[in-house]
């Protein structure tokens, strides 16, 4: 995104102050690359010498209050293949719409700011949600004729921000990839020379975990499918369901131990266990029987796992119940969302709940297929690893 009336679009003719601001939400962790802001320098020292460029720590938050430190171009090559943390911090917008309705305080407050420092150019290196805070940053200082651009630089591991022809991966996507290859490589290895594990490996979100499978070439992967999801939910042997997911992956073990295999690498997206429609209909039935946040409150003791069982009415959602882990049940009978629906642990192992699915399954089924399942999750892996 960049503001309409971009001085650098004609041709800069003296030297400029640019703000840079990195966004991104703590949960996920986010390592921008200082490169981006290394190269930035590099360039306005070539096309404007004497350009200065000042940080805004903490991210759009650190903006709106004003906070900013120049920086130095030997300060910033000292983090070069680092994240920015160190060196200015990041942080994400509030919680809200992006409408110029909604956000027209914080870019009064972000219009004051850049006209006090002198900002000829604000850029965000950020993922989708603060892109978008950006862009309404920029649509609203170029309808008021502000001074100040604003460019957006997409960062996103996750590959979640795609222009057809102009921008077909986001800066951060390809490191991820690689080394999260790498590493699923060298259990690959080990599930080839062991000859008696199957591991079941959490990567990302579906674009991530998908170029990881096609790279690795993995036994069998198993994405959220969100483009098939909600049309085809109600649908009990659709390939979104749990339960066709589990049987198919039973029937893979035992076409390869036909075949003298007794291991394999299994790869799973992110969020897959709470995109099912399975899970769904769980949630939906917990609320009729424990009702939202408020009433579940009040309770002088919230009820057991198994009272909460055999309350449940409809089979298939009690039998998913009663089989998930001890801490999954706990929360959904526990904690609630905004809108009162049961909410799932954080860090969902879904790894685990897959891998225990099929081990069950193929025990109750008395076959003598072996089954050892080993568990990792590699999300972490890919937040910060040395630049592409």
């Amino acid at each position: 995104v960049e503001g309409a009336n971009s001085a650098a679009s004609a041709g800069v003719s003296g030297d400029l102050r640019v703000g840079v601001v990195f966004g991104g939400e703590s949960v996920y962790h986010p390592a921008y690359p200082v490169n981006v802001l290394e190269g930035l320098m590099v360039h306005l020292s070539q096309v404007a010498p004497g350009s200065r460029v000042v940080g805004f720590p903490g991210g759009p938050p650190g903006l709106l209050e004003g906070r900013c430190i120049e920086l130095s171009l030997a300060d910033v090559c000292a983090f070069r293949n680092q994240s920015g943390w160190h060196m200015l911090s990041y942080g994400t917008c509030a919680e809200g719409a992006f409408t110029a309705a909604e956000r027209a305080e914080e870019a009064r407050r972000a219009a004051s700011v850049c006209a006090a420092e002198q900002i000829d150019s604000l850029v965000v290196i950020a993922g989708p949600r603060d892109l978008s805070w950006a862009a309404l940053l920029a649509d609203c200082f170029a309808r008021e004729q502000h001074r100040t651009t604003v460019v957006g630089v997409p960062y996103s591991k996750n590959c979640n921000v795609y222009v057809p022809k102009l921008m077909p991966i986001t800066l951060g996507f390809d490191s991820a990839r690689r080394i999260l290859s790498e590493i699923a490589g060298n259990i690959f290895t080990d599930a080839l020379s062991s000859k008696k594990y199957w591991h079941f490996i959490r990567c990302g979100e579906d674009a991530l975990t998908l170029e990881v499978a096609l790279q690795t070439r993995s036994t069998f992967s198993v994405l959220k499918d969100t483009g098939h999801a909600q049309e085809q939910a109600e649908k009990e042997d659709t390939h979104t369901s749990l339960k066709a997911t589990v049987r198919r992956l039973e029937e893979v073990v035992e076409r390869r131990r036909s075949l003298g295999h007794h291991s394999g690498v299994v790869l799973l997206s992110r969020y897959l266990v709470e995109s099912l429609p399975e899970m769904d209909k769980l949630r939906r039935e917990l609320v009729e029987v424990l009702g939202t946040a408020p009433e579940a409150s009040l309770r002088a003791k919230p009820p057991s796992r198994h009272e909460v069982e055999r309350q449940l009415k409809q089979e298939d959602a009690r039998e998913l119940f009663k089989r998930l882990p001890r801490v999954v049940q706990i929360s959904l009978i526990q904690r609630r969302d905004a809108k009162g629906m049961p909410l799932l642990p954080t860090d969902l192992e879904a790894e685990r709940i897959l891998g225990r699915f099929v081990q069950q399954n193929l025990k109750a089924a008395k076959t003598k297929v072996p089954f050892a399942p080993r568990f990792h999750s590699l999300e972490f892996m890919s937040y910060a690893p040395l630049p592409s």
